[in-house]
């Protein structure tokens, strides 16, 4: 009888387990399984608006353009000390939601106040799915961020898009909130450098 006593919530707990693992998508459809945690992460916002930020916490403020760092493969230079929002997407989706819109918004008018400033655009997305299915899907985020921002006047020899599908997870970690974090589009500042 013991036996039984144990036997019954083990056997409970290895089905729910075994259920759980089961729903995972090997199917090359990532971020399909719809999250708890629709709503997405608060983003770090720092547009600058050309009066120059404090990037490392050393107390010497820079202007942009200034402390130049690794250049992107098209010859465009990435401008670290300038920090521009990251904005979320929902699961297997490529659309601009409603909560991201401000963003962008307010990107697009930083860049019309610093004509200087290109713009690159990362799509990302979490670790589910097949690897040719996220990067596809990080690259329809990027494009949508930019069809966005062209919409609303920035011209498109302004920015750049690339996908890392689910190469550069903000969060490493395997749970819902962690997915959130990684299906973004990151906006990177640079300067051409021809």
């Amino acid at each position: 009888m013991k036996f039984l006593k144990g036997f019954f919530p083990g056997l409970l707990s290895l089905t729910l387990l075994i259920g759980y693992g089961c729903a995972s998508d090997d199917d090359g459809q990532g971020d399909m399984i719809p999250d708890p945690l629709d709503n997405p992460p608060a983003a770090i916002e720092d547009l600058s608006g050309g009066a120059g930020i404090d990037p490392t916490g050393t107390g010497k403020w820079t202007q942009p353009g200034e402390e130049l760092s690794s250049t992107d493969p098209d010859g465009w230079v990435r401008l670290p000390n300038i920090k521009l929002p990251v904005v979320y997407f929902a699961f297997d989706k490529y659309d601009i939601g409603t909560s991201e819109k401000p963003k962008l918004d307010k990107t697009a008018e930083y860049l019309k106040n610093n004509q200087g400033i290109c713009l690159i655009i990362e799509g990302n997305c979490d670790e589910r799915g097949s690897e040719e299915y996220n990067r596809a899907l990080g690259e329809r985020r990027a494009i949508s961020i930019k069809d966005y921002l062209q919409g609303v006047g920035i011209p498109s020899e302004r920015m750049k898009t690339i996908s890392y599908g689910e190469e550069k997870p903000a969060d490493e970690g395997h749970t819902p909130e962690a997915w959130a974090k990684n299906r973004r589009g990151d906006l990177i500042a640079a300067k051409p450098t021809r």
